[in-house]
């Protein structure tokens, strides 16, 4: 049988040591990469959100509140609520409370306001109940469906500029993010012969 005998010496050594390094070294920087991005693409989701709020709370419909509200009443209910309260004069619907879960249910009302002959603003308020701990805020889902229902061009506008919005939004978090410099621990080649050769008088 044939033997074959593998010697490693200094440089083998020195090599394999710099190959590791430089594995190390990208994984790190990748890593810091993804985090950096992962950050951006969140300040990104929160940037669209607010700017589709701001748009649809600046919305103002170029038609009576007594012609939106009968539309915002017809989406309401076919999610499965019904009207409690209609009034035209008061420019309200108020939708009876629905069981949603356990301990749980909701229900939406909406509010328009007047702001000439044909200009309307509307909000629709999301109430929600659980274990007997009520909260309310707009509905950006529902007023969107509602906006993209009477004026979709306008409803395009809106996502348009909320989505160009986050896109610059995220170009500056990552131009912001300070860069960072990994030094990962210094490596030391390996040798033969010691560092420091000791003299027999230092014994």
């Amino acid at each position: 049988m044939m033997k074959f005998s593998i010697n490693f010496d200094g440089a083998a050594y020195r090599n394999a040591g710099k190959i590791l390094m430089t594995l190390l070294m990208t994984t790190m920087l990748f890593a810091c990469a993804t985090a950096e991005q992962k950050r951006a693409s969140h300040a990104q989701q929160e940037a669209y959100k607010v700017a589709i709020a701001r748009g649809i709370n600046a919305h103002v419909y170029e038609m009576s509140c007594q012609a939106v509200l009968p539309v915002a009443e017809e989406i309401l209910i076919k999610r499965g609520y019904t009207t409690q309260v209609y009034d035209q004069e008061g420019l309200i619907v108020e939708m009876q409370w629905k069981e949603d879960a356990q301990a749980a249910r909701s229900r939406f009302i909406a509010q328009g306001m007047a702001l000439g002959d044909q200009r309307c603003n509307l909000q629709i308020v999301a109430e929600k109940e659980t274990a007997g701990q009520r909260t309310a805020q707009r509905s950006d889902e529902i007023e969107m469906e509602l906006i993209s229902r009477i004026q979709p061009e306008m409803a395009k506008n809106i996502k348009a500029q909320a989505k160009a919005m986050s896109e610059q939004v995220y170009e500056q978090s990552l131009q912001q993010q300070t860069p960072q410099t990994h030094e990962g621990p210094a490596v030391r080649e390996v040798n033969d012969q010691p560092d420091t050769e000791i003299l027999p008088e230092q014994l």
